[in-house]
C-alpha cells in the first residue's frame, strides 16, 4: 500500500555493471539511499552485480527496461515506470554514483509543506575523490560532511546528478537514453516551460559525486540522438535556470524563495545566446554539450 507521508521518497537509478571502482562507487551511493529513513530505493537494468546489491538488502530490482538501438536503457522508460511502481509519494532519479545524506529528506519535507501544487528540486553537487566502500556506521554522514568540507570542490551548474519531484508532475520524456548527452538539460527546460517551480537545493543538500573517469563519449550516434529527441540546444537548461532558491533564513528554519536571476536566465535571448555558446564550444572543443 502507498505510503501516505508527503514526504516519503522513492529513489531510482539505472546502474552500470557493479564492477572494480565502479562497483565500489555504485555500492556506496545506493547504499547510503538504504540509509534515509523510509526510503525506498528501485534499480531498473539487468547490468551485471545488481542482484547481489538487491540482496544486500532494502533494494528493489526492476531488470525490464527499454533501450536504445545500441542497447542503452532509455532513462524515459524508466521515470515512467518508477510512477507506477514507487510506493511513495515523492520520486527521486539519482544517478548511481551519488551519496545522499538526510538533508536531503529535510529539503523535501520543507518543499511538501510549500505552497506549490507541483515543484522539482535539483542542486549542485560536491566532487570527492572516493577509492573504498564506505562503512555505514553511527554517524557516518557527519565523518563525510566533513571529508567535502576538507577535500571536495562543489562542481558547476551544468552538472545534474540528482531530480527530485512529487510522482504527479506533469512531464513526460521523451526517448532519451541515461548517461548521455542532454537528457537532464531537456528536462530541466520542460520543467521551466511549464512553469513548474524549479528548486535549486545547493544550500540545503550535500550531494557527494564520488569521481571516477568519463564513461561516455559526448560525440556520435547516441549522443546526437539525444540532442535531437531534446529539440537541440535552445531546449537544454542547466541549475542556473532555477528561478526558486531552498536557503536558510534568519531563524535558521530552511526555506523557499524566489530566484530572480533564474527567470532572467531561462528568457529567450539568454536561452538563444546559451544555445549557441553550447553549439560552438561542441564544434571547437568537443565539450560534452
Amino acid at each position: 500500500m502507498e505510503d501516505q507521508a508527503k514526504d516519503g521518497v522513492t529513489f531510482f537509478s539505472i546502474p552500470k555493471a557493479f564492477h572494480g571502482h565502479t562497483g565500489i562507487i555504485q555500492s556506496n551511493a545506493i547504499g547510503s539511499w538504504t540509509q534515509l529513513p523510509g526510503s525506498e530505493v528501485i534499480l531498473f537494468g539487468e547490468e551485471a552485480g545488481g542482484s547481489e546489491v538487491v540482496r544486500s538488502g532494502g533494494v528493489r530490482f526492476e531488470p525490464g527496461i527499454a533501450r536504445n538501438a545500441q542497447g542503452t536503457p532509455l532513462v524515459s522508460d524508466a521515470f515512467a515506470k518508477a510512477r507506477t511502481l514507487a510506493r511513495h509519494p515523492n520520486l527521486a532519479f539519482v544517478n548511481a554514483d551519488i551519496v545522499l545524506r538526510p538533508d536531503l529528506l529535510e529539503a523535501v519535507r520543507v518543499l511538501s509543506q510549500a505552497r506549490f501544487s507541483s515543484w522539482m528540486m535539483v542542486g549542485q553537487r560536491r566532487d570527492l575523490d572516493v577509492r573504498e566502500r564506505l562503512r555505514f556506521e553511527v554517524h557516518w554522514e557527519q565523518a563525510l560532511a566533513d571529508e567535502v568540507r576538507a577535500r571536495g570542490v562543489l562542481h558547476g551548474k551544468s552538472g545534474i546528478d540528482f531530480f527530485v519531484f512529487p510522482r504527479c508532475l506533469p512531464i513526460e520524456l521523451p526517448p532519451l537514453a541515461v548517461g548521455r548527452v542532454g537528457w537532464d538539460n531537456w528536462l530541466i527546460f520542460a520543467v521551466r516551460q511549464a512553469r513548474i517551480p524549479l528548486v535549486d537545493a545547493t544550500q540545503a543538500v550535500c550531494a557527494v559525486h564520488q569521481n571516477h573517469p568519463p564513461t561516455h563519449d559526448p560525440v556520435g550516434t547516441e549522443a546526437d540522438h539525444n540532442r535531437a529527441s531534446a529539440g537541440g540546444y535552445y531546449r537544454m537548461g542547466s541549475l542556473r535556470d532555477a528561478d526558486w532558491q531552498l536557503i536558510r533564513d534568519r531563524s535558521g528554519q530552511w526555506t523557499v524563495v524566489p530566484r530572480l536571476m533564474g527567470k532572467l536566465w531561462f528568457s529567450p535571448p539568454f536561452r538563444a545566446g546559451s544555445g549557441l555558446k553550447r553549439a560552438l564550444s561542441r564544434r571547437l572543443t568537443g565539450s560534452r554539450f
